[in-house]
């Protein structure tokens, strides 16, 4: 199902991987970049601005009810990226996710804040960048202007307001680093 609305496209993705990359490709163009071999559950939306880019690389897994808003920002998705239950992605600047990474029910990752001293339509924006191969726990939520490095851990429910150093694990609210590994 296509819903044009606001200038935004909005997709439901379904099962037939091959016939929905071909719409997507028709609709988007160069907006829109996605690898094979991947597998998509039911309840997967996906909604792309005009000026919004996004791009996956091949093995990208779902589970059902993930959300992708790419409002005018750059949402890269590495290979072999797998995402749980219940995942919401929401990308004004640029969020990055590397090769490999693990994301559990119910995380969120958000590169941007609602400006409080303005009007409620204001936004600050800060690029999220995370590593290769990190594991983000349920319920985790990765804000704005943060940086997660290769191989880390992020514990479930932990909220991560500041950098994690790579092959570290971190959990809490907010989030602290809890240990390092070789």
């Amino acid at each position: 199902m296509i819903v044009f609305k606001r200038a935004v496209y909005k997709l439901a993705l379904t099962g037939r991987t091959r016939w929905t990359r071909l719409v997507w490709r028709l609709f988007y163009g160069k907006q829109f970049a996605m690898g094979g071999r991947w597998k998509i559950r039911k309840d997967v939306q996906i909604e792309l601005s005009a000026k919004g880019r996004l791009s996956i690389g091949d093995g990208w897994i779902t589970r059902s009810r993930v959300s992708i808003l790419v409002e005018g920002g750059q949402l890269s998705i590495g290979k072999d990226v797998f995402c749980n239950h219940d995942v919401s992605i929401t990308c004004m600047e640029q969020v990055t996710i590397g090769d490999g990474c693990k994301i559990g029910d119910r995380v969120t990752i958000v590169d941007h804040d609602h400006d409080y001293r303005k009007d409620l339509e204001s936004f600050v924006t800060a690029p999220v960048w995370i590593g290769s191969r990190v594991w983000i726990g349920a319920g985790a939520v990765i804000t704005r202007g943060v940086t997660i490095g290769d191989g880390s851990v992020i514990g479930a429910g932990s909220v991560v307001t500041q950098d994690v150093p790579p092959k570290c694990i971190a959990a809490g609210v907010p989030a602290r680093i809890i240990k390092s590994y070789p």
